[in-house]
């Protein structure tokens, strides 16, 4: 059962990936079409995920893992195999040979990539690691991500497969799917509540896409007005979630210069209000809230780094990477509570804590 009306109430069960051999596919001459700033010692960066999956646990989040769900789905469907692996490769030759591979070994196949003649012919996705964007969960329902970028475009099969086929999650609504036309990723959409969600006009999510998704929410879920406001196209603000995140109730941290000149479509199901009312008042407006505060990460290389990232595991307790001291700091100062980890490797795929997590269920 999947529930999330929120990005703030209390979180008890989220989807990761922990990065493994995929990540050795990079090199000087591909960080950048595969969307790195630099190499990453992979064995650093499993030793950072498996803390913050520790941190997650230790706050009674439990935690499952994107390809075991997969494995698993295979494992109790066997007559969607053959359809699972045309999702990645054409070659029939290539198809029966990884058809005669265990499951497990099939789906680390599609993560890691297969090469012949030194030429990838099953991609690698190194960037699966950030669960929040090939899918977002939305009330009960599920909104499966077009990945803007060919890098990451196969990451939203294994989130397709999962919730048609896997038991525990076959029943799920889905309010979109890879194979619509425009372009959505899950990083640009925020749960506000269950009547109200904020989805950012970005780099990689199309208005077009947004207007599609409202359609179905307005006619099979809660939601009754989507915040569709339009961010700088520019890969620091890439996804809405790195210039804004829900910390508390009525608190929000954000980088602001992002939200300078910026347009705001309020869309309901009967029509769309588009303006420039300042966010600030927006939120107050459709969240029934007298107050909003804004904890302003005035900081060009925190935001960089995700400082504005956080992942809140209840009102006012968040996750926070620990490199961005300043912004951690103005959040204590604002009564909330913050748990760091260290991130240097994971960091470099250009990602924070919220990034890197999908919530199933809050409560």
């Amino acid at each position: 059962m999947i529930n999330i009306k929120s990005e703030i109430s209390p979180l008890k069960k989220v989807m990761l990936y922990a990065p493994g051999e995929e990540l050795n596919c990079l090199s000087e001459n591909n960080i950048l079409e595969f969307l790195f700033d630099e190499l990453i010692d992979v064995t650093q960066a499993k030793i950072e995920h498996d803390f913050f999956a520790k941190v997650l646990k230790e706050n009674d989040v439990e935690v499952v893992y994107i390809d075991e769900l997969m494995a698993e789905t295979l494992d109790l469907n066997e007559n969607i195999k053959i359809d699972f692996i045309k999702e990645f490769v054409k070659d029939t030759e290539v198809i029966n040979k990884l058809n005669n591979l265990s499951n497990k070994e099939l789906v680390n196949i599609c993560i890691k990539g297969l090469k012949k003649d030194d030429k990838y012919i099953v991609n690698p996705i190194p960037n699966l690691y950030f669960q929040r964007d090939p899918q977002m969960m939305i009330g009960n329902g599920i909104c499966i991500s077009h990945m803007s970028t060919s890098a990451r475009k196969n990451e939203s099969i294994f989130s397709k497969y999962i919730f048609k086929y896997h038991p525990d999650y076959k029943d799920t609504k889905i309010y979109y799917d890879d194979k619509n036309e425009y372009n959505i990723e899950g990083g640009d959409i925020l749960n506000l509540s269950n009547k109200v969600i904020m989805i950012g006009i970005s780099e990689r999510t199309s208005y077009e896409a947004i207007n599609l998704l409202a359609k179905k929410l307005f006619a099979d879920s809660e939601v009754e007005i989507i915040i569709a406001i339009e961010i700088p196209k520019k890969r620091a603000s890439m996804h809405l979630d790195t210039i804004i995140t829900q910390v508390d109730y009525d608190k929000f941290v954000i980088y602001a210069n992002d939200f300078e000149k910026t347009k705001t479509h309020i869309i309901s199901k009967h029509d769309e209000i588009v303006n420039s009312t300042p966010l600030k008042d927006t939120l107050k407006t459709y969240l029934n809230l007298k107050t909003i505060t804004f904890i302003n990460c005035t900081d060009k290389i925190e935001q960089w780094n995700d400082g504005v990232n956080t992942l809140a595991l209840k009102p006012g307790k968040v996750i926070a990477y620990k490199v961005n001291k300043k912004t951690n700091q103005l959040l204590r100062d604002n009564g909330i509570e913050v748990i760091e980890i260290d991130a240097k490797q994971l960091g470099m795929g250009r990602g924070g804590v919220h990034c890197m997590s999908q919530p199933l269920v809050r409560l």
